[in-house]
């Protein structure tokens, strides 16, 4: 795996998640870039908590216990938020990966953007809409867990996935909420370059590939423009970045960052 892929950290709220999402979250994960750190909070002490054990251990996943300080209640909301503001200065990670759909996260997500790193949440569909908008992109676990029927599907043909949706969150052929300048505070990316690899990062479909559809409706979302690349296309200018590699089925094309 290249050392100039994005790099991720995953905090993992264990209140808010199931052990079966644990796997396919980071298989999602793992596609768009390197996960630096992986740290999941919660008082394993539990009965609710008490087969996580394996699990963590599996996926090589630092457990962080945090005791009920009362009846119902936890402080891994609070060590969560402290350990990502930690991280955010280390300057290390070029975005952070929230699982839970817990809406105290709302501001988390919202101050992490604004220090221009992109935030992806994971959560159950029943997640508040005030974290989701908080994302930069956001993934229903629900539709990361496939069936036996869903594999076989995905084994098939490729299709060029419908455009994604900019400034609304309707979700069309993913699971996940189109990027917003409208709704984020995010520093933009510096360099056309930097736009272009951040739209084929928060385009990239479950399966690991981001079509190019997608792709121009994320880079136009982030402000830029085909002419900006000094190319004639946009394919040809995702075509010119060595970190990207392409796949074609008939007439669609589909781009992800080089393992």
């Amino acid at each position: 795996m290249k050392l100039d892929q994005p790099t991720f950290a995953v905090l993992i709220d264990a209140d808010g998640d199931s052990l079966k999402s644990i796997a396919p979250i980071l298989t999602d994960i793992s596609r768009r870039g390197r996960i630096l750190v992986r740290r999941i909070y919660g008082d394993f002490t539990s009965p609710q908590l008490a087969n996580w054990r394996d699990m963590l251990a599996a996926h090589a996943i630092q457990p962080v216990q945090q005791y009920a300080s009362s009846t119902g209640r936890s402080t891994s909301d609070s060590a969560l938020i402290i350990d990502a503001m930690d991280l955010l200065h280390t300057r290390r990670f070029n975005g952070f990966c929230l699982v839970s759909g817990n809406s105290d996260f709302t501001r988390l997500a919202t101050r992490l953007r604004e220090d221009g790193l992109m935030v992806f949440g994971f959560g159950r569909k029943q997640a508040p809409g005030t974290f989701i908008s908080a994302c930069d992109r956001f993934v229903h676990v629900e539709d990361l867990i496939v069936s036996p029927l869903d594999v076989a599907a995905a084994n098939g043909p490729l299709h060029d996935a419908l455009p994604l949706p900019v400034a609304t969150h309707q979700r069309v052929a993913e699971p996940a909420r189109a990027y917003s300048p409208a709704a984020s505070t995010a520093t933009p990316p510096q360099t056309c370059q930097e736009a272009l690899v951040r739209a084929v990062l928060l385009a990239t479909a479950a399966n690991g590939w981001a079509p190019i559809t997608a792709i121009g409706q994320q880079f136009k979302a982030l402000g830029r423009t085909v002419r900006d690349s000094g190319y004639a296309t946009l394919t040809e200018a995702l075509k010119a970045d060595s970190k990207l590699e392409m796949k074609v089925n008939g007439s669609a094309r589909y781009f992800r960052i080089k393992d």
